[in-house]
C-alpha cells in the first residue's frame, strides 16, 4: 500500500468530519508537504485519540503551531518513513480567525474516496493564505485562475466579501488579467483590509485568538514536545559518530536541534574541544578541590538547564555527548578525588534528561577502536555504565559493536518508541 492510500485509510477510518482544503490533486503522486486538512472542532480529540491508538503507523510527535492547528507525525516502522498531516479546526493567522470549520466544510465533495473542499471554499482559503504568506508560486497562480473560471461571476463576490468594495473587485480583476505584480505590490494593504473586515464583523475575534494562544502556551509548559537525550559509553563506543548520523534523520519531527558536551551551556561553545587522548594522565585534585569542582559542576548544570527547559518547550531535540554521571563511572578522567557517596548524592540533584542511551560493546571491540585506557579499565567502565543504566526507568542499552547503520537505526527506534509512548501518556493526562 502506497503512502497516499495509507493517508486515505487514516482519514476515512477515523470517523471524523474532515475536508482537504487544497492541493489534493497531487496526492496521487505522493503526499504533498502543504496538504492542509480541516477537522471539525468537536472531532479533533477523537482524531488524535484514533491516531494514538494506531500501531503502524504510530503517532510519534504532535507539534501545535496554532491554538487549533497541529502537525501530526506518524512513523511507518516497516518502511522507515514519516507521514506528516497538517490538521486544523479553523484557519487563523496574524492574530485573527478567518474561517471556522463549518465554513470550510460547506459543500465539501468526494474525490477519489476523499472529502475535498468546494471550489468557492478552496478559492477563498487559498487566496487568504497566500496573501499572508506573502508569495504566489506558479502553481498557486494557475490554481486561482482555474478556480476563477469555474466560479465565474461568483469569484468577484467572494473577493468583495473578503476585502470589501474597494479592494475586492480590484483583486478579482488582477487575477483575471494575470497581473500578479499588482497583487504583490498591494500585499500590505490587502492584509490590513482582510483584518479590518474581520474586526468589523466581530470585534471579539482577535481577543478569542489571543486567549486561545495563551491557553496553548500553558499547555505547552505542561507537556513539552521537545526531547533531551544523553549518550553515554566508554571510549570507542562511537558516541560522536552515532550522534552525527542519527540526528539529521529526526529533523522532520523537531523544530530544531542542539548538542552539548557533558553539560548544558547558556551559549554555544566558541570552539570544539580536541579529543582527549590521555584522559587519565593528570592526578586527581585534593578532596577540597574535588568537592569545590563538583559544586561548580552542579551550579553550571542548574544554570544551563534553563536553556534545555526553554528548548524542550520549543520542540527541540537536545543531545548530550556524555553527562554528569560520567564522573561516577570514570572519576579519574575528571580528576575527582573526593568521596564517591557525595558525587552520587549530588548526581541525584542534577536535572535529569528524558532519555539515557548507553552505547555498549565488548571490551575487545572498544579496545580495537581506541586504546586510551588499559584493557582492565575499559572492562570496569563498561560494567559500571551497565549497572547505572539498568536502574534508570528511561535508560536503554544499545549494542554498539554492530555497523553504524544498524546502531543508528536502533537509536531511532528507541527514541521513536519513547515518543509514541509519551503521546499515550499526554492523551491520558488530557
Amino acid at each position: 500500500m502506497d503512502l497516499t492510500k495509507v493517508v486515505a485509510k487514516i482519514l476515512n477510518g477515523s470517523g471524523v468530519r474532515y475536508c482537504i482544503l487544497h492541493d489534493w490533486e497531487t496526492v496521487t503522486k505522493g503526499i504533498p508537504s502543504d496538504l492542509d486538512i480541516v477537522v471539525h472542532p468537536d472531532d479533533m480529540w477523537k482524531f488524535r485519540n484514533y491516531l494514538t491508538a494506531m500501531e503502524d503507523p504510530s503517532l510519534v510527535q504532535v507539534l501545535q503551531h496554532e491554538a487549533t492547528s497541529f502537525h501530526f507525525y506518524l512513523y511507518l516502522a516497516g518502511r522507515g518513513k514519516f507521514i506528516s498531516l497538517d490538521v486544523s479546526s479553523d484557519y487563523r493567522h496574524h492574530g485573527f480567525i478567518f474561517f471556522c470549520a463549518e465554513r470550510l466544510m460547506v459543500d465539501r465533495r468526494r474525490w477519489h474516496g476523499l472529502w475535498v473542499a468546494a471550489p468557492q471554499v478552496e478559492f477563498s482559503y487559498l487566496l487568504v493564505k497566500r496573501i499572508f504568506k506573502g508569495n504566489f508560486l506558479e502553481k498557486h497562480k494557475q490554481k486561482l485562475a482555474q478556480l476563477q473560471d469555474i466560479l465565474e461571476v461568483e469569484s468577484e463576490s467572494i473577493c468583495q466579501k473578503l476585502l470589501g468594495e474597494k479592494f475586492g473587485p480590484k483583486l478579482d480583476t488582477w487575477i483575471t488579467a494575470g497581473d500578479w505584480a499588482k497583487v504583490l505590490d498591494h500585499l500590505p494593504s490587502l492584509r490590513r483590509q482582510l483584518k479590518n473586515i474581520i474586526w468589523l464583523q466581530d470585534f471579539t475575534n482577535p481577543v478569542r485568538f489571543r486567549l486561545a494562544e495563551f491557553r496553548r502556551g500553558i499547555t505547552r509548559l505542561r507537556y513539552p514536545t521537545g526531547l533531551s537525550c544523553v549518550f553515554l559509553g566508554p571510549d570507542g563506543a562511537g558516541k560522536s559518530s552515532v550522534i552525527a548520523e542519527f540526528s539529521p534523520q529526526l529533523t522532520m519531527i523537531f523544530r530544531g536541534q542542539t548538542q552539548f558536551h557533558l553539560m548544558p551551556r547558556l551559549r554555544p561553545a566558541s570552539q570544539t574541544n580536541a579529543p582527549e587522548t590521555r584522559p587519565h594522565a593528570k592526578q586527581p585534585r585534593s578532596i577540597f578541590g574535588s568537592l569545590a569542582k563538583l559544586l561548580f559542576f552542579a551550579f553550571r548544570y542548574w544554570l544551563g538547564w534553563g536553556v534545555v527547559w526553554w528548548k524542550r518547550n520549543r520542540s527541540h531535540l537536545i543531545i548530550f555527548d556524555r553527562y554528569y554521571h560520567d564522573i561516577l563511572v570514570d572519576p579519574i578522567r575528571y580528576r575527582y578525588g573526593g568521596p564517591m557517596w557525595i558525587a552520587n548524592m549530588i548526581g541525584r540533584l542534577i536535572p535529569q534528561p528524558d532519555l539515557f542511551i548507553l552505547l555498549d560493546a565488548p571490551a575487545e571491540v572498544l579496545q580495537s577502536r581506541v586504546q586510551e585506557v588499559p584493557f582492565s579499565e575499559t572492562v570496569r567502565q563498561r560494567e559500571n555504565y551497565r549497572e547505572f543504566i539498568i536502574i534508570k526507568s528511561h535508560g536503554y542499552i544499545i549494542d554498539a559493536s554492530r555497523s553504524l547503520i544498524d546502531v543508528t537505526s536502533n537509536v531511532n527506534e528507541v527514541i521513536l518508541n519513547f515518543l509514541a509512548a509519551r503521546q499515550n501518556q499526554d492523551d491520558l493526562a488530557e
